[in-house]
């Protein structure tokens, strides 16, 4: 079996063939690709992958010399030009009713433009205000509502003192964080009758992920799963992450080709939690000593893990 999808460089375009592969992070039929970074170009027209293996250009084709067990190119740039190359927004009813966790920023706001432009018509967009940023908070609730009305769609806002809750129970920012979206996604859930939250969650995520529970010794080199089930509030619900196949470069990249906005975190780029440092400092270090970009090895290594 084997995977083929067109390639745009510069005014050219060839059709790409090569084995089906299990990682998620290996292009999906049809996918538009704007540009690629081959390690080096053959002088008749062909290329080389990292590890070596010759291409050669045939009749505007691609093809491997000699066939290897896997065929990646690192890829530099995804286009989502249609929502349906992510296989879980294919694969599910677009009438069935789901929560989408929306803060503002770009992954959440892509992810429901993505949704929207799949076909999904019975969503309801769900916002916290963690009240940890003031007016910035009380400004991200806003556009998030504005976002929603001018969809057409039902919202959800709630509101919580999470500096209040970390400190009541002695817990991290991050994780009275999560509790306090937890208990709001389960009220959510209980009012729309529906389990079912979708999330934001990307590659660049799974990748922090999987390192954050490397240096905490936990879970080996296990990350986010695409469907997770939990009970919060005493209700089963049912996390689902449809993007963690995508990067981070590229869901902005989707939402500036469509012209949209959204609202940026500067609490993001400072670097007082270990997920912040891990974003801003660990993984920029990784990819400078390995020389390239590591978040797709991680997310493979992730996925060989669970194959066994």
């Amino acid at each position: 079996m084997t995977w083929r999808h067109r390639l745009l460089w510069g005014s050219s375009s060839f059709s790409v063939i090569g084995p089906a592969s299990r990682s998620p992070l290996d292009p999906p039929p049809e996918v538009i690709v704007a540009a690629l970074e081959l390690d080096s170009l053959c002088t008749q027209g062909g290329a080389s992958d990292p590890e070596g293996r010759k291409f050669e250009a045939r009749n505007s084709k691609f093809e491997m010399k000699s066939p290897p067990l896997r065929f990646e190119f690192p890829i530099s740039i995804f286009v989502l030009s249609s929502p349906m190359h992510l296989p879980w927004l294919q694969d599910t009813s677009k009438t069935r009713r789901h929560l989408v966790a929306v803060s503002g920023g770009a992954d959440s706001v892509a992810l429901l433009h993505l949704l929207i432009e799949a076909g999904f018509s019975n969503l309801v967009v769900c916002h916290l205000d963690h009240g940890l940023r003031g007016k910035h908070s009380k400004g991200d609730a806003r556009f998030v509502a504005s976002l929603a009305k001018s969809h057409h769609l039902a919202c959800e806002i709630g509101h919580e003192n999470v500096a209040a809750l970390a400190k009541e129970k002695s817990l991290s920012l991050e994780t009275a964080g999560r509790e306090a979206r937890h208990r709001f996604f389960a009220h959510c859930a209980r009012f729309h009758r529906c389990p079912r939250i979708l999330l934001a969650h990307h590659a660049d995520d799974q990748a922090e992920t999987m390192l954050w529970n490397l240096l905490r010794g936990s879970h080996g080199a296990k990350a986010m799963r695409e469907v997770q089930p939990i009970v919060a509030e005493g209700k089963k619900l049912e996390l689902i992450r449809p993007l963690l196949g995508v990067r981070r470069h590229d869901l902005r990249e989707f939402l500036v080709s469509r012209g949209l906005t959204w609202r940026e975190d500067a609490s993001n780029a400072e670097n007082f939690t270990a997920r912040n440092r891990l974003r801003n400092e660990a993984l920029p270090l990784l990819a400078d000593i390995s020389g390239r970009d590591i978040v797709p090895s991680l997310c493979r290594a992730i996925d060989s893990s669970e194959d066994h």
